[in-house]
């Protein structure tokens, strides 16, 4: 049996209905709040580790599959239990470490338990893309650049055990990838849009009138001005990252929010996953966005 930890997103969602399809006995487990798509979840806490590691060897699982972001808990050191009391010292060295070295940790608990540690990829067909331009539109020269630059500060990145994604445009580094992830990222490029200046309002009272009937006016952000016109989003693992666990991921949401950002495309390196392939091949068509899978 295999045993699925579902962070946040829609990764875990496509690893339950891959593994439902095919048949595979599963168990759905979690930290914290889910997809409600998922069924059954079974909550669990770090200070109970120890207990639901023998709760999962109950129920025959052999294999773990970590899929979707998690956050990094509060430990309440009063709800340890005692199967978990000789687990502590690894846990407290995982909480005090970067992203990649607390996963390392999480991927040697899970193994000293008894389980197997496998990658969503494993599970779900189609995830990671072949190689090239999967859009019509390709990266043009200066998105060259400003792609092997974003690789350039990935690399540099890595050492400090930072993040997985890069935006760089005109070969100027625009943001780097921290604790909130690749959507906050590109969120924080945008500004709110400004207010509806009053002279417009009375210079056309109809049409005001108008939008105030058909309720409140939500201006999306804008890019900020102050950033160079387009750019690109890079995004892959970090060098000497584990591959079972915490593979990028890109998804049509991140074509929307790069779309939103005015980027001209993005490229992703190998083991990069890829949500919905197609449709997030149809929403960077549409958006006029290249899509490129480096070597």
């Amino acid at each position: 049996m295999i045993a699925l930890i579902a962070g946040q997103g829609q990764l875990p969602v496509a690893v339950h209905r891959a593994l439902k399809t095919a048949g595979r006995a599963h168990v759905i487990a979690a930290m914290g709040d889910v997809d409600p798509c998922l069924p059954d979840v079974r909550p669990f806490r770090v200070e109970q580790l120890g207990t639901f590691f023998a709760a999962l060897t109950d129920l025959g699982v052999s294999l773990v599959c970590f899929a979707g972001a998690t956050t990094r808990p509060q430990i309440d050191p009063s709800k340890i239990d005692a199967a978990t009391l000789p687990l502590v010292p690894k846990i407290a060295a995982a909480m005090a470490g970067g992203d990649d070295s607390t996963l390392r940790v999480a991927i040697s608990l899970f193994e000293g338990a008894g389980f197997q540690v496998i990658a969503a990829p494993q599970l779900v067909d189609g995830l990671l893309p072949p190689q090239g331009d999967l859009t019509a539109q390709k990266p043009s020269e200066r998105d060259l650049k400003d792609i092997a630059r974003a690789r350039d500060v990935h690399g540099a990145l890595a050492a400090a055990d930072v993040g997985q994604a890069v935006i760089v445009g005109h070969g100027q580094v625009l943001a780097v990838e921290a604790l909130l992830g690749t959507d906050w990222m590109m969120q924080s490029l945008l500004q709110a849009a400004p207010a509806q200046d009053v002279a417009d309002v009375f210079s056309d009272p109809l049409g005001f009138a108008t939008d105030v009937l058909a309720g409140p006016i939500q201006d999306a952000p804008r890019r900020n001005p102050r950033l160079p016109e387009g750019g690109v989003l890079y995004k892959a693992p970090k060098a000497g990252q584990d591959l079972r666990i915490d593979l990028p991921t890109i998804g049509p949401e991140t074509i929307r929010g790069a779309i939103a950002l005015g980027l001209n495309g993005i490229a992703i390196g190998p083991n990069t996953q890829v949500l919905e392939l197609d449709k997030t091949i149809a929403a960077a068509s549409n958006g006029g966005l290249f899509l490129h899978v480096l070597a």
